[in-house]
């Protein structure tokens, strides 16, 4: 049976939004993962979002604690997310013209100390190890200079986590996973000196549908299996409800048991009328790929294991 946290500080186990934010429909899920649960552990994700301060973009957040500190670094995560959110919101247009990877990753910067300020102020006791989170930052485009013909994300990552962009099926990854597992933790924040660990790359959105951030229990099962694959692009083929964004990461594969999150923002290319439409329509039949069957309830939905995936 799964088991709550006991921890004041433990977060919630399940997690989820959806709806428009500066003309772009946005859904995000965050569930406990399965090692969690059975031991009774808090899950260690969160994402976060808000619109930038002169309206021109959305940043989007996900972080996610070290396990090795299962009842601080959730901690980490929280305020992560929140200063980082905060902290790329006051980026302008005009300081991305005039160069967004330098502005950006002052932002992200800024956010670390803070964190580290914090920790100082009300938690003296704590290490920057005991905080310790992977982060995953994408300011999204709305509107302005530079962005109708040409548009392009702006992604940050410290850690482990990955970005994906959707057209249709097909899946592109924004940061290149590299030879090893995707689930290796090399860098992380609250850090004393973050600027040589910040990854930055500008990613093109010209035919691309969708833009999802994802920490690496999540972006783990999209590279390994193909089941998970299409099963998230079936669901995220169109703007989604909070039902249906949660009932997404609901599916059961071997040896997946980290926390899911994810958050999704859909393309502009869809009026916000006809995104809020599609969200509330009531969803339809599972689908019929052989690897994907419905669970008893009748509405959730699951992905079985890869033939041969390990676990």
């Amino acid at each position: 049976m799964p088991r709550l946290a006991p921890l004041a500080t433990g977060l919630p186990s399940v997690r989820v939004d959806a709806g428009l934010l500066g003309g772009r429909w946005l859904a995000g899920a965050s569930t406990t993962g399965l090692g969690h649960l059975k031991e009774g552990t808090t899950g260690q994700d969160v994402y976060r979002y808000a619109l930038a301060d002169d309206g021109s973009a959305l940043v989007l957040a996900v972080c996610d604690g070290l396990g090795s500190r299962p009842t601080t670094s959730q901690i980490g995560s929280a305020f992560l997310a929140a200063y980082a959110c905060e902290a790329l919101a006051a980026v302008s247009a005009e300081q991305l013209a005039a160069g967004a990877e330098a502005a950006l990753r002052e932002a992200l910067v800024g956010a670390n100390f803070r964190a580290l300020q914090y920790r100082n102020d009300a938690e003296p006791d704590l290490s920057d190890r005991d905080l310790a989170c992977t982060v995953l930052l994408c300011l999204l485009p709305l509107t302005g200079p530079g962005t109708a013909d040409d548009p392009a994300a702006h992604f940050l990552r410290v850690g482990d986590g990955n970005a994906f962009t959707l057209s249709g099926d097909a899946y592109a990854e924004v940061f290149e996973r590299g030879d090893g597992p995707a689930n290796v933790v090399l860098a992380s924040l609250p850090h004393p000196a973050p600027e040589s660990l910040i990854e930055y790359t500008e990613f093109p959105l010209t035919g691309v549908d969708a833009v999802v951030l994802a920490t690496d229990g999540l972006a783990t099962d999209v590279f390994d299996s193909s089941a998970v694959r299409r099963w998230l692009a079936s669901n995220w083929e169109r703007p989604c409800g909070p039902a249906r964004m949660l009932d997404a990461l609901r599916y059961r594969r071997q040896g997946s048991h980290d926390d899911r999150t994810a958050l999704v923002a859909w393309s502009t290319g869809q009026s916000a009328a006809a995104a809020g439409a599609a969200a509330g329509r009531v969803r339809g039949p599972v689908p019929s790929a052989p690897d994907v069957t419905p669970a008893e309830s009748g509405t959730q939905a699951v992905a079985d294991p890869d033939p041969g995936a390990g676990g």
